[in-house]
């Protein structure tokens, strides 16, 4: 049997050429007459950090990233830890891979950690090569002085899972070896959160998700605020996160096929982003009611380019004001996606339908392990009815 040429990496879309140890992108790009063009890189890249970096700005329209001829440096097939290995200063490949992370995350995401890494990581290890923070002592000051920082724990593990993701990169790069990584992984594990240790009282306050009857008796109370009810409906049927509604425009929607084109993000700040994930853009297919009510909001307000203008923020005073009003519990913007994601659910279970968990997680824009992980519990005690079937 010939053996595999190619290996699957964690990164959608990215696979690494077993054959000379560099990675490439293979995805599908969507062309003027509306049909899909398979399209594979060339296999230049060192690290699927940078590899996928290009795969996102590939399908945000950014064609150049297919012409980018990057030399190939062929390593000698010596041992790995070799001396000059060790010379790898930790800022350089912190660097290296702070390019990776921001060109796959938000604006506002990535400025945090990359502040994380300027304020604490680099001042700490400025001058040490990266294998000096794989060693045993190192780990163990390091988690040290972190505990002693006036700091909660949750800021904690951030800084933990950013040290983390960089010795992973060095550990796919081949700068660190496989015990080296393997020693971090084992000695910093994550501070205990308030959560793991007592519940929050603000979270007991607050619902998780509406069922179909819990949100058809609250949006009616909006019928003089046409603009949030229109977006209430579009959270509920679309599974939008509120970034992604709050972005869409005029031009997103196709009213003849019935979908919506999901292609950025608004951040709080109301600047626009790209989405959370490739995986986000997306065609959000509405039921033809929300499509009827949505083209008649845009007629009546005479929208020409985006499709709200309210605040973030404003949209919270006023979720929480009205459910107070009419004694109902708040849901948050992002439960209405949680929501979503219960209501189709429900309908596989009416229709006596196993859940085609693919679907819902393109509808959502999601892997579907993350819908596994995130949103399957909602689903309650319907998993246990497993026994009905071995009964």
């Amino acid at each position: 049997m010939a053996k595999k040429s190619q290996t699957k990496t964690k990164y959608a879309g990215v696979y690494k050429n077993t054959n000379n140890g560099m990675y490439y992108f293979a995805t599908k790009v969507k062309q003027e007459d509306g049909s899909f063009k398979s399209i594979k890189s060339k296999s230049i890249y060192d690290s699927p950090i940078l590899c996928y970096g290009d795969l996102i700005k590939l399908k945000e329209g950014n064609t150049s990233v297919l012409e980018k001829e990057i030399p190939i440096q062929v390593t000698p097939t010596i041992n790995i830890s070799k001396p000059e290995m060790k010379l790898k200063p930790f800022v350089n490949v912190a660097e290296e891979w702070l390019d990776g992370y921001k060109a796959k995350t938000k604006k506002q995401t990535s400025r945090v950690v990359e502040m994380v890494c300027r304020d604490i990581l680099f001042s700490q290890f400025k001058d040490c090569s990266i294998n000096f923070l794989c060693e045993n002592r190192t780990l163990v000051n390091f988690k040290q002085m972190l505990s002693d920082r006036p700091v909660g724990n949750a800021y904690r593990n951030r800084v933990l899972f950013i040290y983390k993701s960089i010795i992973e990169y060095s550990y796919y790069s081949n700068y660190i070896s496989q015990k080296e990584y393997g020693l971090v992984k084992l000695l910093l594990t994550p501070f205990k959160e308030v959560s793991e240790t007592k519940p929050s009282k603000r979270k007991k306050r607050e619902k998780f998700f509406y069922t179909l009857e819990e949100f058809e008796f609250f949006v009616q109370f909006f019928d003089k605020e046409k603009e949030l009810q229109t977006l209430l409906y579009l959270l509920f049927y679309g599974g939008f996160r509120i970034g992604e509604a709050l972005a869409l425009t005029i031009d997103d929607i196709d009213f003849e096929l019935g979908f919506v084109v999901v292609s950025k993000s608004q951040l709080q700040n109301g600047e626009i982003s790209t989405t959370k994930t490739a995986n986000s853009i997306r065609r959000v297919y509405l039921p033809k009611s929300v499509l009827k009510r949505l083209k008649t909001y845009i007629t009546r307000a005479k929208i020409k380019d985006k499709l709200f203008t309210i605040n973030y923020f404003i949209l919270i005073l006023k979720l929480k004001e009205y459910s107070k009003a009419v004694n109902v519990d708040y849901l948050n913007p992002h439960g209405y996606r949680h929501s979503c994601c219960s209501f189709l659910f429900q309908k596989y279970k009416e229709h006596n339908i196993a859940i085609d968990f693919k679907q819902v997680a393109d509808h959502l824009g999601d892997k579907v392990d993350t819908v596994l992980s995130v949103y399957y519990h909602i689903y309650g005690s319907e998993k246990t009815k497993i026994i009905d079937l071995i009964d």
